[in-house]
């Protein structure tokens, strides 16, 4: 087992190249949160904002890669991935930090356009600089639905900007339709 996502990856790499960072989310009181913990302190990634709720398990997601590079993630859907909500930001701690990365949204269905549009005007009131990036809505999420907030982003990150054109799946063209409009949007 390893750590994953974007949240944490973004965390390590940051921490690794001698800045600090702190992670905020949610996990469960069990192995994996734990196996989370863990690996935190090893990488001096800031826990002050990681909350541990004994009543949910921590999220698990198992990755398949097909022959094609598509990635497909097999998870829990009563997980703290979709558990966590706006009650578990630590509004207090933006004060003391200058970037907001924001782990992807749509990841955890509960952090609507609402969740978010909040989470970015706080960022925003303490001059925060705002990066996001985004997985493949979950629940048929769309860009109407996060456009709000997206406003507030000064970076946007997507792996699938790079791909060469001739590496496109139906499903990245699916993405490249979205940062089209997105970019339209801003």
């Amino acid at each position: 087992m390893t750590t994953g996502g974007d949240a944490i990856n973004e965390a390590t790499i940051i921490s690794r190249l001698g800045h600090r960072t702190a992670l905020m989310s949610r996990i469960g009181k069990d192995a994996a949160g734990q196996f989370i913990l863990d690996h935190c302190r090893k990488e001096n990634i800031d826990i002050q904002s990681l909350k541990q709720d004994v009543s949910i398990d921590t999220s698990i997601n198992v990755g398949l890669v097909t022959e094609d590079g598509e990635r497909t993630f097999v998870t829990n859907r009563n997980g703290s991935l979709w558990k966590l909500n706006i009650d578990d930001v630590d509004f207090a701690r933006f004060s003391q930090a200058k970037l907001l990365s924001l782990a992807s949204i749509f990841n955890s269905p509960l952090l609507d356009g609402r969740a978010l549009t909040e989470i970015f005007t706080q960022a925003k009131t303490r001059q925060m600089i705002i990066c996001a990036d985004m997985i493949k809505p979950r629940l048929n999420e769309t860009l109407n639905d996060i456009c709000e907030a997206l406003s507030y982003v000064d970076y946007f990150n997507s792996c699938f900007l790079i791909l060469p054109r001739q590496n496109y799946s139906p499903g990245k063209r699916h993405w490249m339709k979205l940062l089209t409009a997105f970019l339209r949007a801003a």
